[in-house]
């Protein structure tokens, strides 16, 4: 199975130079797709490229929108700053999973992903995909999500942990809680009550198989639920 990888949309991880403007451009309205869509998936992060920086001349030519800046403050200075979007494997393979549910899981990747091992995505067909569906999957505020966790707190998940989920799985990590907590007032077993509302919730997709979905409980949310 593939791994759990991060990607980057402005700047790929290990770049040492930085994208044309056309690039840029693209890259900032793919991410603006997804996020308008599912914008769960997309965990924003300050980055620096470190030992670089754009000289005056090249300033002048940029448009104001253009992300990426020299450092200002003393821990940044002689760096490039900019706040990039990175997005993960899985719960992007799950979200585009669901998205088709007729397709099946290796087609999925063969069409999404250039490699998975080496961190390249086919970023315009992904954006294609997002582009087809509704926009009913949007990021949900902090102070909505924090109230969908006051609602199940009794099962003593982490609030670090939920946000976690939320990241993997968007608004239905809701009901995903929901379902959580009835299992946990039978059992009184938090993390086993959180696996057992997980597994129902992936039984759901159709086309994600039964050993994929066994291996991402024990590889990546077992560590998560597990307190």
């Amino acid at each position: 199975m593939i791994g759990n990888i991060k990607y980057y949309i402005l700047l790929p991880d290990k770049a040492t130079s930085l994208p044309t403007i056309s690039r840029v451009k693209q890259q900032i309205e793919i991410a603006e797709i997804i996020k308008r869509k599912s914008g769960h998936l997309l965990i924003e992060e300050k980055r620096m490229l470190e030992n670089n920086s754009i000289n005056l001349i090249n300033k002048l030519f940029l448009p104001k929108n253009y992300p990426f800046k020299n450092g200002q403050q003393p821990e940044t200075r002689n760096s490039i700053v900019w706040t990039d979007f990175s997005i993960y494997t899985w719960p992007l393979l799950i979200q585009l999973l669901k998205i088709s549910p007729a397709q099946h899981i290796d087609k999925m990747i063969e069409l999404m992903f250039k490699n998975p091992d080496q961190n390249e995505l086919k970023w315009d067909q992904i954006a294609k995909t997002f582009s087809d569906i509704p926009e009913d999957h949007q990021r949900i505020e902090m102070d909505e999500l924090d109230r969908w966790y006051d609602e199940i707190n009794i099962t003593l998940l982490p609030a670090t942990s939920y946000h976690q989920l939320y990241n993997w799985f968007g608004p239905e990590v809701k009901d995903i809680g929901y379902d959580a907590f009835d299992h946990f007032t039978i059992s009184r077993n938090g993390p086993e009550a959180w696996k057992i509302a997980i597994e129902n919730y992936l039984k759901s997709i159709n086309n994600l198989p039964e050993g994929y979905r066994q291996e991402l409980i024990d590889r990546y949310i077992t560590p998560i639920i597990n307190y």
